[in-house]
């Protein structure tokens, strides 16, 4: 549906803002080029779709979750892992992945 509507869209501007075809005259071929409009002019102005800021903002973020869910899941692997062990007091190995998981912010 929506390269339905682009296509659609596209054919539309391209309509209203296609150049003129014009014949040269014999006698002076300059003042029908200047009488022409510029390319992409239909009498107003027009904005086109640009990059929006906080699309790359989503962007970014999206990227930095991901590279911290990646780290949040592999000291919860981890620390399930020491945990099978023994608890924490006889266990130094996940008593250091705890303290590790702390001071990096996993919740």
């Amino acid at each position: 549906m929506l390269a339905f509507k682009t296509s659609v869209w596209l054919r539309s501007f391209w309509r209203q803002n296609a150049r003129r075809v014009v014949a040269p005259s014999s006698s002076s071929s300059s003042s029908s080029s200047s009488s022409l409009p510029p390319i992409g002019w239909s009498g107003q102005q027009r904005r086109l779709a640009g990059h929006s800021k906080w699309a790359n903002i989503q962007h970014r973020k999206k990227a930095q979750d991901n590279k911290r869910n990646k780290y949040f899941n592999k000291m919860s692997k981890a620390i399930m892992a020491a945990a099978k062990e023994g608890e924490e007091s006889v266990n130094p190995r996940l008593r250091s992945l705890i303290l590790e998981a702390k001071r990096s912010g996993v919740p």
